[in-house]
C-alpha cells in the first residue's frame, strides 16, 4: 500500500502506528528517559508523520528510517525547549531535597540540614535560585535555566539570603526565660 493511501486511510494507519509504536519508541527514549514525555514526543511526532506522508519519497529511504529521523528530531527539540530544560532541572533537585536518607545525613551535619530545610521553607520564587546556585550554578546559568533576567536572579538570590539570616538571628536571640 502506498503512502498515500495510507495517509488517507485511518485504518492503515492505525495499522502504521501499530506496527511501528515500540520500536519508534525506542528511538525517542534513547534521548528522553522519561517515559511520560518520550510518549508525548512520540504522539506529537506521529501527528506530524500522518500529516507529511504523502510528501514521503520511498527512493530516499526506508519508512522506518523516515519515521525514526521525525521521531529523533522532535525529541532534540524537547530537549532544546526552555520548558523541558527548566523541569528537568527543578525535578531533579525536589527530590535531592525530599529524600535525604540516612548516608546524605551521614555526610551533612545538622547545620546544612537546617539550611536545606530552612531553604525550602522559603517562597518558590527564592528556592529555586537559591538550590541552584548552592549545587554550584553561576548566575548567569541560572537565569538561563529558569528563563530569568540576570538581575533577578542575583537580587531573587539575595532576599533569599537576607530572609534567611533574619530567621536565624531571630531564633538566636536568647527567650526572655533564659536572661
Amino acid at each position: 500500500m502506498s503512502t498515500k493511501e495510507i495517509s488517507a486511510n485511518q485504518t492503515s494507519f492505525d495499522q502504521l502506528y501499530r506496527d511501528y509504536y515500540t520500536s519508534l519508541l525506542k528511538v525517542v527514549r534513547h534521548k528522553i528517559s522519561c517515559q511520560e514525555i518520550a510518549e508525548d514526543v512520540l504522539h506529537d511526532a506521529f501527528i506530524k508523520i500522518w500529516i507529511a506522508l504523502p510528501n514521503y519519497d520511498p527512493d530516499k529511504g526506508s519508512i522506518y528510517t523516515w519515521m525514526a529521523k521525525i521521531c529523533s528530531h522532535m525529541a532534540l527539540d524537547q530537549l532544546n525547549s526552555k520548558s523541558y530544560r527548566k523541569q528537568n532541572i527543578t525535578g531533579q533537585l525536589e527530590p535531592e531535597i525530599k529524600n535525604l536518607n540516612r548516608r546524605q545525613c551521614a555526610v551533612l551535619n545538622t547545620d546544612q540540614i537546617d539550611v536545606l530545610l530552612q531553604v525550602r521553607r522559603l517562597q518558590k520564587t527564592y528556592t529555586e535560585p537559591l538550590l541552584l546556585y548552592s549545587t554550584g550554578y553561576t548566575h548567569t546559568e541560572i537565569g538561563t535555566l529558569l528563563d530569568l533576567p540576570l538581575g533577578t536572579v542575583k537580587s531573587r538570590i539575595r532576599a533569599g539570603l537576607i530572609i534567611l539570616r533574619k530567621r536565624w538571628a531571630y531564633d538566636a536571640l536568647p527567650s526572655r526565660q533564659e536572661v
